[in-house]
């Protein structure tokens, strides 16, 4: 179903599939690639929390402090929740 899909929906543009090839890295655009691939500052954000090493380690530290855990968990494989 998802390939009668697509092809489908490429029948219907009018694009030719050599006008969807991404440019290949050159030495003239490595610049580009390397501002493009860099993360921005918005999806380093986390790296600025002071993550605990360990469960027991924060949940000393909030007993410590007197404020409350967030422990948060889930089921199955980290790409999709099961």
């Amino acid at each position: 179903m998802i390939q009668l899909s697509l092809l489908l929906v490429l029948a219907l543009t009018n694009a030719s599939p050599e006008e969807y090839k991404a440019p290949l890295p050159t030495a003239e655009n490595r610049a580009a690639w390397q501002a493009y691939i860099a993360p921005t500052a918005d999806e380093v954000r986390h790296e600025s929390i002071a993550w605990w090493p360990s469960f027991s380690d924060g949940v000393l530290a909030a007993e410590d402090a007197g404020k409350p855990l967030l422990f948060w968990a889930m089921n199955g494989h980290p790409l999709g929740c099961t």
